[in-house]
C-alpha cells in the first residue's frame, strides 16, 4: 500500500488526501510534558510494554501508530481518554462508549483517572490494536 505524507504537516498517512487533523509541530514529548503530572503517569502506564510505536502529536492528545492510527490518548480535566480500535467488542467498568468505524474496528473511549486504572486487560488490548 502506498502511503501518503500531508505537505501542511508532514504527518504518514495510509491514503492520499485521508482527512485528519494537521499536528501541531510540536514532538509528542512536548505536548505530553505540558500535561499535569497524574496524566503523564497514565500515559507512561499505557505505554510502557508497546515497544516501538509512533507517538504523534495531534489537536486533542497524541495519537499512537504502528501500521495505522490503533489508539488516541487525550488529556482531560481529570484523567485522560483512552480511545482505542479493537477488531471487535469488548467490556471494561472504565468503558464509557463504543462506536464502529470503517474496515470492521471497533472505537472503544475508556476514561482513566490514576496510572491504577491501566489494568492488565487494557494493557492487553493495547497489544492487541497494535498488531490488529
Amino acid at each position: 500500500m502506498t502511503r501518503w505524507t500531508c505537505p501542511k504537516c508532514g504527518r504518514e498517512l495510509a491514503r492520499a488526501g485521508e482527512p485528519h487533523a494537521c499536528a501541531d509541530p510540536d514532538p509528542a514529548e512536548a505536548v505530553i510534558a505540558a500535561w499535569p503530572e497524574a496524566n503523564r503517569a497514565i500515559y507512561a502506564r499505557l505505554v510502557e510494554r508497546l515497544g516501538p510505536v509512533r507517538a504523534e502529536p495531534a489537536r486533542t492528545g497524541v495519537a499512537l501508530r504502528a501500521r495505522r492510527k490503533f489508539a488516541e490518548v487525550r488529556p482531560r480535566p481529570r484523567g485522560v481518554s483512552l480511545e482505542l480500535a479493537l477488531p471487535r467488542p469488548v467490556a471494561h467498568k472504565l468503558l464509557a462508549r463504543t462506536f464502529a468505524v470503517p474496515g470492521g474496528r471497533t472505537v472503544h473511549s475508556f476514561r482513566l483517572s490514576r496510572p491504577e486504572d491501566v489494568d492488565e486487560l487494557i494493557l492487553a488490548w493495547l497489544v492487541e490494536a497494535r498488531d490488529a
